[in-house]
């Protein structure tokens, strides 16, 4: 299972892949502008949400969504939590209901789904660490 960890303004992940050779990769540390970044690249994927089948019969979009989910859910900590950041209310308790909400949502939106930055601010620890 995928886990991250903050450590000198970085978050080390382990990044599942799709072949056993690169599962063997060491661990990649990103910024946390790198980690967002990377969560962008993923949901921006496109990912077809109309009903299609493969050469064996099965359904090819149901795998599709779910590879995209695992990629997007792989960006975050198993015990994310989404709050809103105005009033502080939880919004998406734990990685299950993050994964059940993801999900949908790439089910739904199919190609059209675009995630863009229109401006950034990083806020660094006062610490000096």
């Amino acid at each position: 299972a995928p886990s991250n960890s903050a450590s000198h303004g970085k978050l080390s992940r382990h990044v599942p892949m799709a072949d056993a050779k690169a599962r063997k990769r060491p661990r990649v540390e990103w910024t946390a502008v790198e980690a967002v970044d990377g969560a962008r690249v993923v949901y921006n994927r496109p990912c077809q949400n109309r009903p299609r089948t493969d050469e064996k019969g099965l359904d090819a979009t149901k795998r599709a969504v779910q590879a995209k989910t695992d990629s997007f859910c792989a960006c975050f900590s198993p015990s994310v939590r989404v709050r809103d950041l105005g009033s502080g209310k939880e919004i998406l308790k734990d990685g299950r209901a993050f994964r059940t909400r993801y999900q949908t949502v790439f089910r739904e939106s199919g190609t059209a789904l675009e995630q863009r930055v229109l401006a950034r601010a990083v806020f660094e620890s006062a610490r000096g660490g």
